[in-house]
């Protein structure tokens, strides 16, 4: 047994699946974890906690934009500490290179569960990690780059996720209603700006792309956690809820209002919306659906996105949703590299108009580098490809040029007020004289506010009181708190917490 030490930036009400299915794993096998929110601790704290627990290796789960900070943590943190730094996560499955920043002694691709077991048995044992499956280890300056192991076939052989090591210290999160949940592990669709197909193409070979759980495993994990937490709601983050059978669909269906009777709310896709499966989502309590709709303009929907809907398609899958009492969240894109992006995005939003949806969500485009539209942003001369200006989050800033700083500042403020005029389509003449200003933070502070309330009173079922706004404002200051952080915390002392 060995005590390894998962770090993270945080989590604003955010549960980290990744990371409580790498602890559940770890536990399993007879190892001890803990976990360090590294913004709420303070760097000397963490410091102490980590001389503390004397962990064998410091474990990282990055995306994307929070890399930055957590190769910052740890380079501080391997001033004084001497075991191993290992880091996993989205990042590091696509920029495995990052072997190569100081302080980093191992990163993870791909599936973790049994890689990170295997890394801890090694280290149990003083024997060799250099040889583990998904691993690239450092050795002396030179890289050992291991091949990938093949995808995890049965998931209900993985221990259900361990949730216990994100609520404690953080009541918040433990005691929130909602509780995140997964049936499948990945997608046979091909959207440009998804990392899946990337995924795909890296694992073929290695096991089928899209697996999925038993219906009798799934409804165990929910059984679970309802015994011991708050749940009110459920939210079943399959990528395309509806890529299950028919058959798993009808079990699901039928067993989960008699066996949990938690609502739900999950994510659907256009083309697999029909009378038959929307019936079956009402039928085993689905809530509210998100949909992707990410452009009103069906040249650059299809041609560009890879996402071949018509607007008419779109319009009627929202129908039929909400005539079925389901509730619809319609997900979109703003600012994409194309020659008229602004032009684009108020096409977007008049089919949101047209559709009617219960929230209208937007995200600014971000141009992750390794996924097709990314490269796309880059080849047009959108974005230089620099990894080192990707931020945390796509809502607030774009990081694409257009050759003139007006464009850019209507793509900001057209995505601050797009899901407010898609609900009330008669403030677009205002709107549209408001998003030539020069970007401010009453904006910000409008689209998050009305993210917020459509997010928890619309979406989420939870009703409208003093609590929900005073959690609504503490989860946005301390997400805004987050964003604009780009270097670790200060080292002064941090009010006392439990981690």
């Amino acid at each position: 047994m060995v005590r390894l030490l998962f770090i993270i930036k945080g989590t604003a009400l955010v549960e980290r699946y990744g990371v409580m299915m790498l602890a559940a794993a770890l536990k399993r096998a007879g190892h001890r974890v803990e976990l360090a929110r590294a913004r709420r601790l303070g760097l000397e704290r963490l410091r102490r906690k980590i001389a503390e627990f004397e962990p064998a290796a410091l474990l990282y789960s990055a995306m994307t934009g929070e890399h930055q900070y957590l190769l910052d943590i740890n380079r501080r943190l391997k001033e004084s500490y001497r075991g191993v730094s290992a880091f996993g996560g989205p990042h590091a499955t696509f920029f495995p290179e990052m072997i190569s920043e100081e302080g980093v002694d191992v990163v993870c691709r791909g599936e973790g569960e049994g890689a990170v077991v295997d890394l801890a048995d090694a280290l149990t044992e003083g024997g060799d990690f250099g040889r583990v499956a998904n691993l690239w280890v450092k050795r002396d300056g030179d890289v050992v780059r291991n091949e990938l192991r093949p995808l995890v076939e049965d998931l209900d052989a993985l221990p259900f996720a361990d949730r216990e090591i994100l609520y404690e210290g953080d009541a918040d999160l433990r005691d929130h209603p909602t509780k995140i949940f997964f049936a499948m592990r990945g997608c046979v669709f091909r959207c440009t700006y998804c990392f899946n197909h990337p995924f795909n193409d890296m694992s073929r070979g290695l096991g089928r792309g899209c697996r999925t759980r038993s219906v009798d495993g799934f409804l165990a994990e929910m059984k679970y956690v309802k015994a011991r937490w708050p749940l009110r709601y459920m939210q079943v983050d399959d990528d395309t809820f509806l890529l299950h059978k028919r058959s798993w669909l009808e079990e699901f269906a039928d067993r989960l209002p008699r066996e949990v009777g938690v609502p739900f709310m999950c994510n659907v896709r256009v083309d697999l919306i029909n009378d038959d499966n929307v019936r079956l989502l009402k039928a085993a309590g689905c809530h509210a659906a998100w949909m992707g709709v990410e452009s009103g303009d069906e040249r650059v929907r299809g041609d560009v996105l890879k996402r071949p809907h018509t607007d008419e398609e779109i319009v009627a899958a929202v129908t039929l949703l909400r005539r079925r009492g389901i509730r619809v969240a319609t997900q979109n894109l703003c600012g994409l590299p194309v020659e008229h992006p602004v032009a684009v995005d108020e096409k977007t939003l008049a089919l949101n108009v047209a559709c009617r949806p219960d929230f209208a969500w937007s995200s600014i485009f971000y141009p992750y580098p390794r996924t097709e539209l990314g490269e796309r942003a880059v080849d047009g001369g959108y974005y230089d490809g620099s990894l080192a200006n990707v931020p945390e989050t796509n809502k607030i800033n774009t990081m694409l040029t257009w050759g003139d700083e007006r464009t850019t500042r209507r793509v900001e403020n057209l995505h601050k007020f797009f899901g407010v005029v898609a609900e009330y389509p008669w403030l677009w003449p205002l709107a549209r004289r408001l998003i030539n200003r020069k970007p401010n933070r009453l904006y910000v502070l409008i689209f998050f506010l009305w993210y917020g309330y459509c997010w928890k009173t619309r979406i989420e079922k939870i009703p409208f009181a003093p609590k929900t706004v005073f959690s609504l404002l503490k989860t946005l200051v301390e997400y805004l708190r987050g964003v604009k952080e780009l270097a670790p915390p200060p080292v002064e002392a941090a009010p006392a917490e439990v981690c």
